[in-house]
């Protein structure tokens, strides 16, 4: 049983890589053909950068460290296809999301009993987060970068209620390798303002 999970593990990244190495020659193609500044170009990397978010093999991040643009920008592109999810075994409400991997995070399907069960496969294919920093860095690689909808999605799936300012700060704290209360980080103290 662990080695199938191991061979499916390095299946996964294997799929992932060549996936990046398929972005990165397109995004080289597309660069050859056109000179700096051409509008023609900005709407070819559009178009490339939908297409990558939609096969799911690559987060938001990833995507926009290789065509050098912002979370933002990405989202900004991908907004206006926003597709309304269901659960797919009618739990929870519909949300509004860009792609199933961010569905999946704001149904918090990697903590479904049905999931485990393989009743349900869910959207996406989050792991369960141990800290709030893997909790956010999970929202912020899919596109959810705004500390006041990250807040809100803390609150509304985990009951952890942090206004957006008090985020900032322990994410500053934790990146400086300053101290952050061990209950805060293991997701034990449910409210800060």
């Amino acid at each position: 049983m662990r080695v199938e999970d191991d061979n499916l593990k390095k299946g996964k990244l294997i799929s992932s890589l060549l996936a990046m190495l398929k972005l990165h020659a397109k995004l080289r193609d597309i660069m050859s053909l056109h000179i700096k500044g051409n509008p023609t170009l900005t709407g070819q990397i559009v178009v490339l950068a939908k297409e990558t978010a939609k096969h799911e093999e690559l987060d938001f991040k990833t995507i926009c460290t290789i065509l050098k643009i912002k979370v933002g920008t990405l989202k900004t592109w991908l907004g206006t296809e926003s597709i309304l999810y269901r659960c797919k075994l009618g739990l929870k409400e519909p949300v509004q999301a860009s792609t199933p991997r961010e569905a999946g995070i704001r149904f918090v399907c990697f903590e479904c009993a049905f999931r485990e069960k393989a009743a349900c496969r869910g959207y996406g294919e989050q792991i369960e987060p141990t800290t709030i920093f893997e909790l956010i860095g999970e929202l912020e690689r899919n596109g959810i970068t705004s500390r006041k909808e990250q807040a809100r999605l803390l609150e509304e799936n985990y009951g952890i209620r942090h206004s957006p300012t008090v985020l900032t700060e322990y994410i500053h704290r934790n990146k400086k390798g300053k101290h952050v209360p061990e209950k805060v980080v293991n997701m034990e103290i449910f409210t800060l303002n």
